[in-house]
């Protein structure tokens, strides 16, 4: 694989992580959970 290639993988990987990450927040926001996401608020 060219350099170029495993490069533009690679960015394309980090954005669906990103994008998961985004969605795991958000529905665990939605769910009333708080709390988990943030240990150290209080």
């Amino acid at each position: 694989m060219s350099g170029r290639l495993v490069e533009d993988e690679a960015q394309r990987l980090e954005e669906l992580r990103l994008n998961a990450c985004d969605d795991y927040f958000a529905v665990q926001l939605d769910l009333g959970n708080h709390q988990e996401l943030i240990p150290n608020s209080r």
